[in-house]
């Protein structure tokens, strides 16, 4: 196979959706009901009685489609008493038809994957991107548990032809037992906690399981958890308006909220005694469980990792190299290469094909490393707070010498607010993050301005244009807005203005500048996005010199009928030289993509972008 056509998409023979198919389609009739997970658990009965049929189904909103429902199925949870149920045709010639389509061939891939018995479980991680998590093979990395996972995204093109973008990832979650006391602190810290049941049985294995305990995905929020004590034995747990201590508890029989069997508790703890009870609030309602839970684990979040070499270890795992992705996007290519689809599709099997629109390229490209003055890291916050704007050589990047700072809030800021603010962007304190130690460079707060009805915007477009007119050629005016947690008409005339006047404003949600524990990650990232709307990069290429190479960023936000993207451009020595941000109707989305993308290589072959002249040639091959 020719490497430089080697991509992360694999395409199907012939034009499959050019002709509309029919699918079942169950509109619910009283839209308040049921909720989400209600619909979900209607989706898992089908799944879960009718394993063995040849049938999609998938739901978006509360419309549920499917390919094929029996009526044994239908029967037993009452379908066509909740929904309107009709047959509609869908083919790829309309934009809306081809969405649904896409969940179409995300749940096809699906049931093919669940045929092969390997505990795939996969989830629709918004809109038409899915995941694939395998529950075998674990592999423990410190306080981490990895295992084997992918995403895919279904592509439907106009003429009815579809491909699937495969983008093979590593999945993490925390290894942490609150039945040890020193993790038991970490719960301060975690934003989610993943309950799992401690009853070893068949429904841990099953893809197709209607039990929540069994997923070690389903996620409880901290509200959740009832109480945490260091001391269990002391600990009592009230089940039928009687409470009872951990020993009489471990006791008592229950009932598996699944199979109804009927066991003694303390047979399934297998260390010590548990010492937490998880809790579901359902309707304002508390609901139990039923028993305790042998083991609660944390979502993952690097913010629990303390130990700095056990996170170099885990960002050295997520990071695959292009060979191992490129092997392992092999070995699941090979497991979708035949679907087993009742439209008959079947992958080509001569050779992969290369399109204009991809994810990521798996190819044998350089190896290229992220570097700022000889320092690698994962993550630009981390390159920019080491270095500073400089580039590999050490030569100073900067364009301005002194930075001003105007705050504008929509909201009420309390004194701690306003101080950690202005220390964030004023201090030199050795150690302390903020703008003159991150940037190396003078800052200022100039002024700090509270906007609360249309009267006073008027008069501070007036300020902020002022500001603006006395700025020298080294200075550099930014804006600071604390939004409130809902937008409204006044942040948005506040924004179009910052635009429109090239005034480099940045956003921050007034309930993350009040969040204490992750503040520091939050301002992190706000200097982030300063530093790159001052026309900076924050990182640079490990390229030769020599040869000078385009990078061109991308970046695209889907709406309910609408895009937004945009177009970064500068070189590989990190400086900024252009770009350009649209927001569209999606039906014109590709045209305009391409179009922007045809005019960037019409200037680079003209060499204006590069600034090398005439006298160099410019390669043809654009990466």
């Amino acid at each position: 196979m020719n490497s430089n056509k080697s991509t992360n998409i694999i395409p199907y023979e012939g034009n499959s959706f050019n002709n509309p198919i029919e699918l079942n389609v169950y509109e619910i009739k009283d839209k308040e009901s049921l909720n989400y997970p209600e619909i979900g658990f209607i989706i898992k009965q089908f799944r879960k009685f009718d394993s063995n049929r040849k049938k999609i189904i998938f739901h978006r909103g509360k419309t549920i489609y499917s390919s094929d429902i029996i009526d044994d199925s239908s029967s037993k949870i009452k379908l066509n008493e909740v929904y309107n149920h009709s047959l509609k045709d869908f083919s790829s010639k309309s934009e809306e038809d081809r969405f649904i389509l896409k969940l179409y061939i995300g749940e096809l891939v699906a049931f093919n994957l669940r045929k092969f018995r390997e505990n795939w479980r996969i989830s629709n991680r918004g809109n038409t991107v899915f995941q694939a998590l395998r529950n075998e093979n674990w592999e423990l990395i410190g306080d981490a548990i990895s295992c084997e996972a992918f995403e895919y995204e279904p592509i439907i093109f106009e003429d009815g032809s579809f491909s699937l973008i495969i983008e093979p990832k590593h999945r993490l979650f925390m290894n942490y037992t609150l039945r040890i006391e020193d993790f038991q602190n970490k719960l301060a810290k975690a934003s989610h906690i993943i309950d799992y049941c401690p009853i070893e049985c068949i429904e841990k294995t099953d893809p197709y399981t209607l039990c929540k305990l069994s997923n070690p995905e389903y996620l409880c929020s901290k509200k959740d958890i009832k109480q945490v004590n260091k001391k269990p034995t002391n600990y009592l747990i009230t089940k039928d308006g009687k409470d009872y201590n951990i020993k009489e508890y471990s006791n008592l029989d229950i009932i598996c909220p699944r199979t109804d069997k009927r066991q003694r508790l303390g047979d399934f703890l297998k260390d010590i005694e548990p010492i937490i009870e998880v809790k579901r609030f359902l309707n304002d309602e508390i609901k139990s469980y039923g028993y305790p839970l042998e083991r609660l684990r944390f979502s993952f979040d690097f913010r629990l990792i303390e130990d700095v070499d056990q996170r170099r270890k885990l960002n050295s795992h997520l990071r695959l190299t292009p060979s191992k992705k490129w092997n392992r996007f092999l070995t699941i290519s090979d497991k979708l290469k035949n679907l087993i689809d009742p439209l008959g599709n079947k992958v080509r099997d001569d050779k992969f094909l290369e399109f204009k629109l991809r994810k990521t390229l798996f190819n044998q490209l350089e190896d290229t490393s992220f570097l700022l003055h000889k320092r690698k890291s994962s993550f630009p916050q981390s390159r920019l707070r080491y270095t500073g704007p400089y580039d590999r050589n050490g030569e100073n990047k900067r364009k301005f010498e002194r930075i001003k700072f105007i705050v504008i809030s929509f909201n009420d800021l309390n004194e701690n607010m306003k101080k950690n603010l202005k220390f964030r962007l004023t201090s030199t304190r050795t150690n302390y993050l903020s703008v003159p130690n991150l940037f190396h460079i003078e800052s200022e707060l100039i002024s700090s301005i509270k906007c609360d009805n249309k009267a006073k915007i008027t008069n501070i477009f007036k300020i902020i244009k002022e500001k603006k007119e006395e700025l020298t050629k080294t200075e550099a005016l930014c804006i600071i807005a604390i939004y409130p947690v809902k937008t409204s008409e006044l942040v948005d005339s506040f924004k179009e203005f910052c635009i429109i006047n090239d005034i480099p404003c940045q956003g921050l949600n007034i309930y993350r500048l009040s969040d204490k524990l992750h503040n520091h990650s939050t301002m992190i990232n706000v200097f982030l996005g300063l530093y790159v709307k001052l026309r900076g990069i924050p990182w640079i290429i490990n390229t030769n010199t020599i040869e000078e190479k385009l990078i061109i960023g991308f970046h695209k936000m889907f709406y309910e009928t609408d895009v937004g993207y945009c177009l970064s451009y500068y070189n590989s020595r990190g400086i900024y030289i252009n770009g350009k941000a649209k927001f569209i109707p999606k039906s014109d989305f590709i045209e305009e993509l391409q179009k922007d993308l045809n005019e960037i290589n019409e200037e680079i072959q003209n060499c204006i972008f590069l600034g090398l002249g005439n006298q160099n040639k410019v390669k043809d091959t654009i990466l």
